[in-house]
């Protein structure tokens, strides 16, 4: 049986979800695919990476950082229920974390937070994981070189 994705009804356009996904998937993730947390762009990011999974789902994560602490993070992705989901979780678990913790989010965290996935989703939290860590690498990469500017200047 193929997967068919239908536009959930009075929701923005970003909120999808799978038809007979009442059967797959634990409340936690049908919850946060129908209201998504932390969506959309954070403006001022510190941080923003772009990845596209081997399933060809693109997720996008924006992050604010003030004082080694994430104070911001946001996501867009044009993925199914299960990635937008881990998205979500990715980016609650990444709020409030210092800057160096938030690449030790692992897989198996989101997955567990969010009840788990079938096995033919898991692969999204590892998307959700790779995205916030390319995140993370920009922000510490811009600010080397806003640092190595100021030590010049």
């Amino acid at each position: 049986m193929g997967r068919e994705t239908v536009i959930l009804k009075g929701k923005s356009s970003g909120e999808r979800a799978e038809a007979g996904t009442e059967e797959k998937f634990s409340r936690t993730v049908l919850e946060l695919a129908r209201h998504p947390k932390n969506m959309g762009k954070v403006e001022d990011a510190d941080g923003f990476a772009t990845v596209t999974g081997p399933c060809g789902d693109t997720m996008s994560m924006w992050l604010k950082v003030e004082e080694g602490v994430i104070v911001g993070a946001g996501f867009t992705t044009d993925g199914c229920t299960s990635s937008i989901a881990s998205a979500s979780m990715a980016t609650m678990m990444a709020k409030g974390r210092r800057i160096d913790e938030a690449p030790r989010v692992r897989p198996e965290e989101i997955l567990d937070a969010l009840g788990g996935l079938p096995e033919e989703n898991r692969h999204c939290a590892l998307l959700a994981v790779n995205t916030l860590a390319a995140s993370v690498r920009d922000c510490r990469e811009r600010r080397r070189k806003r640092d190595g500017m100021e030590t010049a200047g």
